[in-house]
């Protein structure tokens, strides 16, 4: 399920024609009324064969306005069964789970910078940043702060800049605590193991 440039040759009745082109031969009477966030859409659904591709994906035509010439977006899913409102939906879901996690995972979670070579520390690497993720997730948008987070944490990059705070607060407030009371820095780094 994804976008599909314009620019791309799709099979349409045995013809290889690209994207751009076959979208100015659906009328406007073959485009069907839809409801997006309140606002009206049109669409036009077809199972069809791209070349190079063995089976049939389902393209999805998307208008803003009725007689528009050019839709404002193309879909393919290889869902061909699916009826148009659900390929519509399981994209829109794509901007609240898949594309946020992708984003976050290379920003702030390392995804982006593995330079590991062989494919089975590729994967433990991408684990890794799963596993992140997932330890982070349920901090977000939860009822209530943690005691640790200070505040509720709407986005994963608060909930990062929140435990960077806590691992690195805490100790610091430890060993400042253990210095007012009277404890040497020999004493400390030996107490953590340092020395």
């Amino acid at each position: 399920m994804g976008d599909l440039k314009f620019n791309r040759k799709l099979i349409v009745d045995g013809q290889e024609v690209k994207g751009s082109e076959w979208v100015k031969t659906i009328r406007s009477c073959e485009r069907t009324k839809t409801m997006s966030g309140g606002a009206p859409q049109w669409f036009f659904s077809k199972a069809i064969r791209r070349p190079g591709v063995d089976h049939k994906v389902r393209i999805v035509g998307l208008w803003k306005v009725h007689d528009d010439a050019t839709p404002v977006k193309l879909f393919v899913t290889t869902r061909t069964s699916w009826e148009t409102q659900r390929v519509l939906r399981t994209y829109r879901h794509r901007w609240r789970g898949t594309e946020p996690f992708h984003r976050d995972g290379k920003q702030l979670l390392g995804m982006g910078d593995c330079q590991l070579r062989s494919a089975t520390d590729q994967t433990q690497h991408m684990s890794l940043v799963f596993v992140a993720y997932s330890t982070l997730l349920p901090h977000l948008r939860a009822a209530r702060a943690e005691d640790w987070a200070l505040s509720r944490l709407m986005t994963i990059g608060e909930v990062c800049r929140a435990v960077l705070r806590q691992a690195f607060g805490s100790p610091i407030a430890w060993v400042v605590h253990q210095t007012l009371a009277g404890r040497s820095l020999l004493e400390i780094k030996s107490q953590l193991a340092l020395l």
